[in-house]
């Protein structure tokens, strides 16, 4: 996908994906495993400029979406690595300080609750709402877990905002986010809300309240996009 400025920011947010930074965060816990046993061979440094091309693009994303201070986070370290690479001899173990460094601004970003974390339920209703047109209110009910009362009480302002609530709001947004570019709005609630073999038989929307599962889910999505 390409950033642009025009975008809205429920485009833009799909580069911020828990997932996607979970996947970044995994390969450099990797990489700096591989530099402490091999040091800085060229099948590491393969891998290490993988891992700084996606740091880059999270960090192009965030500076769309105005994620300012993640964003100079990670060109501050990116910088203090492209020094150190750019020396004759670089040490393995400062690479792996400043590999782990980036690791830490992505944990806090994850940590802070990020893009979402000032958005009111109502808010995050709307969003939901905006990225579904023409699907039935009583379809995004049951993605959301509600009743169709409660999902126009939280259009209009009122509620949403339970940890309850706004847990499950936060990850039918990631998910949609994702779906968005695979699937037309019907299609996104069909597959939402249809059992299937690969979850044992439940509904990915069934999915969203328990944390471990809406990241799984999170990482089939991912693979839609790039199949």
């Amino acid at each position: 996908m390409s950033y642009h400025r025009d975008m809205k920011v429920q485009d833009l947010a799909v580069g911020l994906d828990e997932a996607r930074i979970g996947d970044l965060m995994t390969a450099l816990a990797a990489l700096i495993d591989s530099l402490d046993d091999e040091g800085l061979t060229n099948s590491v440094r393969e891998l290490l400029a993988s891992a700084l091309q996606q740091t880059k693009n999270v960090e192009r994303a965030a500076i769309e979406v105005v994620e300012t201070e993640l964003a100079a986070g990670l060109s501050e370290e990116s910088g203090h690595l492209a020094a150190i690479l750019a020396k004759g001899d670089p040490e393995a173990d400062r690479i792996a300080e400043r590999l782990e460094a980036i690791r830490e601004w992505l944990r806090d970003y994850l940590d802070s609750g990020g893009l979402w974390q000032d958005k009111s339920g109502s808010e995050l209703t709307k969003w939901v709402l905006a990225c579904l047109p023409g699907v039935p209110q009583e379809d995004i009910a049951e993605i959301l877990g509600v009743s169709t009362k409660t999902v126009r009480r939280w259009d209009k302002g009122s509620g949403g905002d339970e940890p309850t609530n706004r847990d499950r709001l936060l990850a039918a947004i990631r998910i949609i986010g994702q779906l968005r570019y695979v699937f037309p709005p019907i299609a996104i609630a069909r597959w939402l809300l249809t059992p299937q073999t690969r979850f044992d038989g439940a509904s990915p929307s069934q999915l969203l309240d328990d944390a471990e599962q809406a990241l799984r889910l999170s990482r089939e999505v991912i693979g839609l996009r790039g199949a």
